[in-house]
C-alpha cells in the first residue's frame, strides 16, 4: 500500500524520470557494497522508503527553475537521502528504535 502512494506522489509531482534515475543510483551504490549489506542497505534505502527529502528538493528546484533537475541538485537529495536513512531519526526527535534522539536527550 505505501508503495502504490509513493508512486502516486511521485507521479502527481512529475518526477518519475527523476526518482528512476536517483533509485538507479542507490541500486549501483548498493551493488557496490559488500555482499552481506545488500540485503539490509535495499530495504532501508529502496523498499520501505517514501522519499520525502529527495522529492522536496526536487520541488523547490522546480518551484525556481524550469527543465531537468541538474547533476548536483540530483546528487545532493541522493546524500541526504542516505544520511537520514542510515542515522535512524525521524523529524519529530525520535529514534526509530524509541525514545528520544542525541538532539533532545
Amino acid at each position: 500500500m505505501q508503495e502504490q502512494t509513493t508512486k502516486s506522489v511521485i507521479a502527481r509531482l512529475g518526477f518519475e524520470t527523476e526518482m528512476a534515475d536517483l533509485r538507479e543510483r542507490i541500486a549501483r551504490w548498493i551493488d557496490g557494497c559488500s555482499e552481506e549489506l545488500r540485503e539490509p542497505l535495499e530495504w532501508q534505502f529502496l523498499t520501505g522508503s517514501k522519499y520525502f527529502r529527495p522529492l522536496t528538493i526536487f520541488s523547490c528546484y522546480r518551484a525556481l527553475r524550469e527543465g531537468p533537475i541538474p547533476e548536483q541538485i540530483m546528487q545532493s537529495a541522493l546524500v541526504i537521502h542516505q544520511v537520514r536513512r542510515t542515522i535512524g531519526f525521524d523529524d519529530f526527535g525520535l529514534h526509530r528504535g524509541g525514545g528520544l534522539s542525541a538532539a533532545e536527550g
